[in-house]
């Protein structure tokens, strides 16, 4: 069984403070709706966790090239920067970078990424390692039943409309298919295949349905509908 504990560990010794610290010295940015954001979500009050929110540049974050990424051939819109990188200098914020046209849905759903892990969602390596391990999507334990509460949360306190993919893990929330952060954290292959395959099942048999609702939104792609 994978311990998250070791993969912490690990991760924190490869990481320098003179490498956190250059993240967390970017300059703030206030793209897209983070300003609102900022200024109208308590994260103490919704978490119980001291912590604020930092929104940077992701170009500029790419330029560090910290995660070897400088190549991407596409810069993503948002990104949650792994807090083991930055909390080594700034312990008190989440760090998360996007460009100067995010989408408000790329924005909230890396936002509900980090009040999940605030919550006691596991961290994205954990999520790639039972990935592997148990032969399962990556997209069905990154993005757990919590996540689905959080991303809803954000949707409508900020009116926000989800783009296909987002709009996906909604539906996925409202039929209570996703797999919990208790599973994944303690994780039993049998519970993992059941709940995957339930996802799987359930995206299939209401394809065209789900089609009809994603069709004309942001980010759909005709595939779209069997990667979730």
């Amino acid at each position: 069984m994978i311990d998250e504990k070791k993969l912490i560990a690990k991760a924190m010794q490869e990481i320098s403070f003179d490498k956190s610290f250059l993240i967390t010295s970017l300059k703030e940015v206030d793209y897209g709706i983070a300003n609102a954001i900022k200024e109208r979500l308590d994260i103490k009050e919704l978490t119980g966790k001291d912590v604020g929110v930092r929104f940077v540049d992701v170009n500029d974050y790419v330029k560090l090239n910290v995660d070897g990424n400088k190549g991407l051939r596409k810069v993503p819109d948002a990104i949650m920067i792994n807090v083991l990188k930055t909390k080594i200098s700034d312990s008190r914020n989440i760090y998360i970078a996007i460009s100067p046209d995010v989408n408000d849905s790329s924005l909230i759903h890396e936002l509900a990424h980090a009040l999940d892990y605030l919550t006691g969602g596991v961290l994205p390596a954990f999520a790639r390692a039972l990935s592997l391990e148990y032969f399962l999507p990556l997209e069905h334990l990154e993005h757990p039943y919590e996540f689905g509460k959080w991303f809803s949360y954000l949707r409508d306190k900020f009116h926000v409309i989800p783009d296909a993919e987002d709009t996906i893990v909604c539906i996925l929330y409202e039929e209570g298919l996703l797999i919990k952060n208790s599973e994944i954290k303690n994780p039993k292959g049998e519970v993992l295949k059941r709940k995957s395959d339930a996802i799987i099942r359930y995206l299939s048999e209401n394809s065209e349905k789900i089609h009809s609702i994603i069709k004309d939104l942001p980010g759909y792609l005709p595939l779209l509908r069997h990667r979730i």
